[in-house]
């Protein structure tokens, strides 16, 4: 089976290149390339160190593979992918993805004829390890020659970001992706070690910030997280960093920790969701810590004062516990690629 010219030599009759960055992925790229057979027209693949049947896996579909050394960076590595790809129309796609209920002439049409935007949206459910989903808009259709890449060595964007006109395509997507603790774990550890290794500039603490998150070391999340502040963050990425070390506070037990995040978010302007739920916390805390040193049994000090409200120290801290662990903190923006591999 192969892409619908695979493999020519004359850019002009390719309208959609498949761009794609692999390393072991034997076990998910036939469901990928297989749901896309019918849309691209050339498949432009960079792996980066298989051992498995990667490799010949993606040649049996008529791609083009080219193997390069992994360099601890993704946008090095995908932008590598849309440079050797001749189309008109640069789809980024991951091997753990696949394209389900589009009507690809209508999209290919829709590309051809239609847009004239630099780039295309599409619509992808993320499945999650709790059996749940969520559905995400990335920018994962790019036009050849348009002067965007990818940049940041992870959690990869396309540059300028906020200045490019983009068009909602048909395209629909599924994220199979991390559905174990064990493959989450391995994914945020290797993410934390490039972080290290870009130091304390913005993007290397937020980085470092997110993984320590996932990964629960919570008083290096909240070292890193007061690290962040002192730099020069906009408003939305302070409120986002008080988010993220409030929760891993909230995780911790920390209270006085998270009081201090809680007067930071309140000079940034108005509250967004996560910390408004980081001083309702913050406040409940103090309400267990109070009711703890009462004895932690209500029924113990009933007798000591007028029986107004009935006190229960085991139910407090676990709608803490629980409200807590709604804190995600790293959450995914609509240009961030979230890389899946290698």
């Amino acid at each position: 089976m192969k892409a619908r010219q695979a493999g020519t030599s004359n850019s002009s009759s390719v309208l959609i290149s498949a761009c794609m960055i692999v390393k072991n992925e034997a076990a998910n790229l036939p469901r990928c390339l297989q749901s896309i057979e019918a849309f691209v027209d050339e498949l432009s693949i960079v792996d980066t160190g298989s051992d498995d049947e990667t490799m010949d896996i993606a040649r049996s579909f008529g791609a083009k593979v080219w193997r390069e050394p992994w360099q601890d960076d993704f946008s090095l590595h995908r932008n590598q992918s849309l440079e050797r790809a001749t189309g008109k129309w640069l789809f980024v796609i991951d091997a753990d993805e696949e394209v389900v209920e589009t009507d690809f002439d209508e999209t290919r049409r829709f590309l051809d004829k239609v847009v004239k935007e630099p780039v295309a949206m599409v619509m992808e459910k993320l499945l999650l390890a709790d059996g749940t989903s969520q559905l995400v808009v990335l920018p994962r259709l790019i036009r050849a020659g348009a002067g965007i890449y990818y940049h940041k060595p992870i959690h990869e964007q396309l540059t300028a970001c906020e200045d490019f006109q983009a068009r909602l395509s048909n395209v629909r997507m599924v994220h199979h992706g991390y559905l174990t603790r064990e493959q989450t774990v391995a994914k945020q550890q290797r993410n934390l070690e490039i972080a290290m290794i870009l130091g304390d500039d913005l993007h290397g603490l937020h980085s470092q910030l997110r993984a320590c998150l996932t990964l629960d070391r919570l008083e290096q999340a909240v070292e890193v997280a007061h690290n962040l502040l002192a730099t020069d963050l906009s408003p939305g990425l302070a409120q986002e960093c008080c988010a993220m070390g409030g929760a891993a506070a909230v995780r911790s037990g920390n209270g006085d920790e998270l009081r201090s995040l809680v007067e930071i978010s309140k000079t940034l302007g108005d509250p967004t969701p996560d910390l408004a739920l980081l001083e309702f916390l913050e406040a409940g805390m103090r309400y267990a810590a109070v009711v703890e040193e009462y004895g932690a049994d209500d029924t113990q000090i009933a007798h000591l004062r007028a029986p107004v409200f009935r006190h229960n120290l085991p139910g407090i801290k676990g709608l803490i516990g629980h409200l807590g662990g709604a804190l995600r903190g790293a959450s995914k923006t609509s240009n961030d690629h979230e890389e899946r591999q290698p």
